[in-house]
């Protein structure tokens, strides 16, 4: 028995990027996907897409919400695959054959999760970032490219205090929990830069940090500073982001 694989999509007012990660779901080669749609009320054409593609979707809902890790929360409500991974509206897997190549055998049982690669995405062009773990710190992470057995998100979920983090927030209890992580090399998704969590640093860094204990008012000030100097020249931060991920960056693969 091929393990059952349950892929959730959240979306708001996004209908261009929602058939983008539609598509990308829908043209996997493995045939055993359970695909779950949430959308929080769009007013802008998501229901239509989601109706057009209604017979590849196992299931799909739309109503208010509480913001993108509430209705991440209902998607999870909703799942009874054996594995679940959230592709959001704009998020797309790096190929069509990803979850066949994942999946075609089963993970130990002692797994809690399963995680890859993953393929940032700027406006500059794109770079593969190598998400192999470094022995005794916490596995590193990207909710596209991880897979998750589905009684894990069922004990918990997704804390709503969070904004921008609490997908960090949910990987970051498990690993304290001393569950196991299993890192693959292959390249799960492709990462769009220009989503709020790489557009609102200051956030993101003040939640990654108070997660993991380690806040203070300098990286504060450090990371309001970068925040602001991305909202007044864009671009150049966003160039100058790109050229040192790709001098750092040790894989020559194009994505």
């Amino acid at each position: 028995m091929m393990p059952k694989v349950s892929v959730v999509t959240v979306n708001l007012n996004n209908c261009t990027g929602l058939e983008k990660t539609i598509q990308s779901v829908v043209s996997q080669t493995y045939k055993c996907i359970e695909y779950i749609v949430v959308d929080g009320a769009s007013i802008d054409g998501s229901v239509d897409v989601i109706r057009y593609y209604n017979s590849h979707i196992s299931k799909w809902i739309s109503e208010n919400d509480k913001g993108v890790y509430d209705a991440m929360n209902k998607g999870v409500d909703l799942v009874s695959g054996d594995w679940v991974i959230f592709m959001n509206s704009g998020d797309a897997f790096y190929n069509d054959r990803i979850v066949e190549s994942l999946f075609i055998k089963r993970f130990d049982e002692r797994y809690s999760v399963v995680y890859g690669n993953v393929c940032l995405c700027f406006r500059r062009g794109n770079i593969i970032k190598d998400l192999t773990p470094i022995k005794a710190q916490m596995p590193p992470f990207c909710h596209q490219s991880m897979f998750v057995r589905t009684e894990a998100f069922k004990k918990k979920g997704f804390d709503l205090k969070y904004t921008i983090c609490a997908d960090y927030d949910f990987a970051f209890s498990l690993y304290k929990s001393g569950a196991e992580f299993f890192h693959v090399n292959l390249t799960i998704a492709n990462y769009d830069m220009t989503g709020i969590s790489a557009q609102r640093l200051d956030l993101y860094y003040k939640e990654f940090s108070t997660i993991e204990g380690n806040y203070s008012s300098l990286m504060m000030l450090k990371n309001i500073v970068k925040s602001r100097i991305r909202s007044v020249f864009p671009g150049l931060f966003d160039a100058l982001f790109f050229w040192i991920l790709k001098f750092r960056n040790k894989k020559k693969e194009v994505c």
